[in-house]
């Protein structure tokens, strides 16, 4: 449906352009608007990560998502704790499961359920995260905040591979007896 006043799309009853709304009423969206601007000027893809809509990648990849979009201590948490969670499922298993088909089942079960936890959280804390990051340059930059907001660097891949090596060291510092 497009707005009667200005055109664009009406998402939820509401024109995310000039605030109308189908029951007649306008709302101010100024604020709201600043805010959504400023993100999408950090973040190419922000449209599709506030809809939720790539939720096959937080899935696949779980915390190394995370850190592809800039948060690696984040993702790297989110690792950690999935393991955690695994491990004390992994002893659990061991002494109350007999049957191996059924300790798999558990296994393929956890795993499914922990990922589609990151799946529904990940794209909303990247960007409650994002938002942080804005605020800092603003701060920081009051006058050209626009133009830092546009041209920063993500180092994506940069930062997934520093992740995998900062959690196989975790790992055989955590989980390993050395």
């Amino acid at each position: 449906m497009k707005c009667p006043e200005c055109g664009s799309n009406i998402v939820n009853r509401c024109c995310l352009n000039c605030g109308f709304m189908t029951n007649g009423a306008h709302i101010n969206t100024n604020d709201c608007e600043d805010k959504l601007i400023n993100q999408k000027l950090y973040n190419k893809q922000f449209d599709t990560m506030n809809r939720n809509q790539n939720s096959f990648f937080p899935f696949l990849f779980g915390g190394l998502y995370i850190s592809y979009n800039g948060h690696i201590f984040v993702g790297l948490l989110f690792m950690l704790i999935e393991t955690f969670l695994f491990k004390i499922l992994d002893i659990l298993i061991h002494c109350f499961v007999v049957l191996y088909l059924y300790r798999l089942a558990l296994y393929v079960l956890f795993i499914l359920v922990s990922r589609l936890l990151i799946a529904a959280v990940s794209n909303g804390v990247c960007l409650y995260l994002d938002n942080y990051k804005i605020n800092k340059i603003i701060k920081k930059h009051p006058k050209e905040y626009k133009e830092k907001l546009f041209n920063h660097y993500n180092f994506g891949m940069v930062k997934v591979l520093i992740t995998i090596v900062l959690y196989i060291l975790l790992y055989i510092l955590l989980f390993t007896s050395i």
